[in-house]
């Protein structure tokens, strides 16, 4: 029932809802990230300065997603040149934000993202998108 209903959505919407699960998937992996390398007593919920971080990596990362083509690709011809582009494409929106606040921290942004973060965002965000799409591939299949 729910498959022929998403199957049944235009490709409007269902890019709609791609790019919603991906904008939510890269707030996780901050979140995680964060959690992960602070812990429960030393950060639970972002301050101000660091909520910030949970609008620009996805206003970083979803026009890269578009443009390398990642809402593109039909799932049944899901294969390895599709995994490339999935992880060529985060990677790529991992280093724009990895960018971005190297030089904000530079011209005085006092956010607390550790350096040591910076891998495990970029690990986390691989595994749930490239995950979530791999998951939707064996479902629809």
């Amino acid at each position: 029932m729910l498959k022929e209903k998403l199957l049944g959505l235009s490709y409007r919407k269902k890019r709609a809802i791609q790019v919603g699960a991906d904008v939510v998937l890269l707030s996780v992996s901050l979140w995680l990230a964060l959690f992960l390398r602070l812990g429960d007593e030393g950060w639970l919920w972002p301050d101000a300065a660091q909520g910030v971080l949970f609008l620009m990596a996805p206003a970083l990362a979803i026009p890269v997603y578009l443009r390398m083509g990642m809402y593109r690709a039909v799932m049944r011809h899901f294969g390895n040149v599709a995994l490339y582009c999935i992880a060529k494409a985060v990677t790529i929106g991992f280093l724009a934000f990895a960018f971005v606040l190297f030089v904000a921290k530079d011209l005085g942004w006092n956010v607390l993202f550790p350096r040591s973060s910076f891998f495990s965002f970029w690990a986390l965000s691989l595994i749930l998108i490239g995950g979530l799409r791999l998951l939707a591939r064996e479902y629809f299949m």
